[in-house]
């Protein structure tokens, strides 16, 4: 009987989709749609690579952002409803750190600017929407980030070294640093569609304290650079 009645309103009752929400043409949802797509609480693999294009008052303003996975990694993180999105674009050059970050991303300038200067741009009604999950870095570190510059293992799904603890592979990226199958880490600096540069991960290499991963946003492969060197950031955010 239940089942019949549900059956009979969905004939009547168009229930809410990413359709209403996202261009059906380009993916794209503005700002206000995007909120509003949250607060119908539509939680769906089927929008990984849909495109948000948010406001920020910081640098990387009205920048797109891609849905990168819904629900990501909940069994560890303990966080179910929710989207992780990252920067389509790289932006803001600097350093990984203006001294030694002997504890790795949680001590690092790149990770102060992300919360303290650039999380504050979003607006309110964004920000309201903005979780703050514990990430991993550094083996057992965590720390509570509104904004985060995302891991080697998130990137690229590569294991048998030390950061293999720090997340788990996010299903927009594909391929393994040198495999040739890159394109997908490929981000041009906000504003060009020339120019390509470098952008930082959050994760030290196993060989050298000194030294933290990196992308090459020319074909997307994988290195590493020392921390005072100046590369672009290509952020993540969690959403709910």
């Amino acid at each position: 009987m239940i089942g019949n009645v549900i059956a009979l309103f969905e004939g009547y009752i168009k229930l809410p989709s990413p359709d209403d929400y996202f261009d059906p043409v380009t993916h794209i949802a503005t700002e206000e749609n995007f909120i509003k797509f949250l607060q119908a609480r539509i939680y769906t693999a089927d929008v990984i690579g849909y495109k948000v294009q948010l406001s920020n008052s910081v640098d990387y303003n009205n920048g797109l952002w891609v849905i990168a996975d819904v629900n990501h990694d909940n069994i560890n993180t303990g966080q179910s409803n929710c989207y992780d999105l990252i920067s389509e674009d790289s932006f803001h050059k600097a350093a990984f750190s203006n001294s030694s970050p002997y504890s790795g991303w949680r001590s690092s300038t790149a990770r102060t600017w992300l919360n303290n200067t650039f999380y504050p741009g979003f607006s309110t009604e964004f920000k309201n929407h903005i979780l703050n999950p514990k990430y991993k870095s550094q083996s057992t570190w965590y720390t509570d980030d509104y904004v985060i510059l995302p891991s080697k293992v998130e990137v690229n799904g590569e294991t048998g070294n030390s950061t293999d603890n720090e997340g788990v592979a996010y299903p927009i990226f594909t391929g393994t640093a040198g495999t040739g199958e890159n394109s997908s880490r490929k981000k041009h600096p906000a504003g060009s569609t020339s120019y390509v540069g470098y952008w930082w991960l959050r994760s030290r290499t196993p060989s050298d304290s000194n030294y933290f991963y990196e992308v090459y946003g020319g074909d997307g492969s994988i290195g590493s650079a020392h921390y005072e060197w100046t590369y672009l950031l290509a952020p993540l955010l969690r959403v709910s």
